[in-house]
């Protein structure tokens, strides 16, 4: 994050050559910027009180910083769903006559950077990432915003392998079943079994689904075919 603060700047040539320092920043403004979406953050992230102060007056922040956000999940396609998340950087109390919002970096340039330093756990891949500014007004108040856009898509690989194969092989047993003589015990153990198969899955399904008010066509097919 960076801003200028016109109260900060030099001369160079009349110090030495500096053109930069770095200083603590409790006796700095900063910005009151906020995360419209976070809900929590992690409080184990690293805290770094310094500031690098350029001999223009630009004042430049850097630290990492984890976050837990929202977004709303379209979870029907499931496993095979694309996801569209955002991430809106604001002021908390400061109009738009006060800050400007300005994304540094272009999306081009924000997507490119974020594919080499994205890390997932195998449950997501980044698809992109864009960047736009933009102004809302709230109460009569004009406040400036910056928002990411990402574009995310689930990697279905292990939903695959535990859940969409053993289903067919179910049903592929539950076809078999109907070459099987009828009035026999053995129909009736194999269309239990069968079920039971069915059942175990919806289990396993239900703890790997979002909670959601769109249900998942997969758990559709599920609850059918136990039917």
């Amino acid at each position: 994050m960076e801003w200028k603060n016109e109260f900060l700047n030099w001369d160079p040539g009349e110090f030495c050559g500096i053109d930069t320092i770095i200083i603590p920043g409790e006796d700095l403004w900063v910005p009151d910027l906020y995360i419209y979406e976070m809900t929590e953050s992690d409080d184990k992230s690293p805290v770094i009180p310094y500031f690098i102060i350029s001999s223009d007056g630009i004042i430049t922040e850097s630290k990492p910083l984890r976050i837990v956000s929202t977004c709303n999940l379209d979870i029907f396609k499931f496993p095979f769903d694309k996801q569209t998340c955002y991430l809106t950087f604001g002021p908390y109390v400061h109009s738009v006559q006060d800050i400007i919002m300005l994304p540094k970096f272009n999306s081009s340039q924000v997507n490119s950077n974020s594919q080499e330093i994205f890390v997932s756990k195998g449950d997501w891949v980044l698809l992109d990432i864009s960047v736009s500014s933009m102004t809302i007004w709230s109460e009569g108040v004009e406040y400036s915003q910056v928002i990411f856009e990402l574009i995310i898509k689930r990697a279905p690989v292990v939903y695959i392998i535990n859940l969409i194969i053993p289903s067919c092989f179910l049903v592929l047993l539950d076809v078999v079943s109907m070459f099987i003589q009828m009035g026999t015990g053995e129909r009736l153990g194999f269309k239990i079994t069968v079920v039971l198969g069915f059942s175990v899955l919806l289990l396993i399904l239900n703890d790997m689904l979002p909670n959601s008010d769109n249900p998942a066509v997969l758990g559709e097919f599920f609850l059918y075919s136990c039917m």
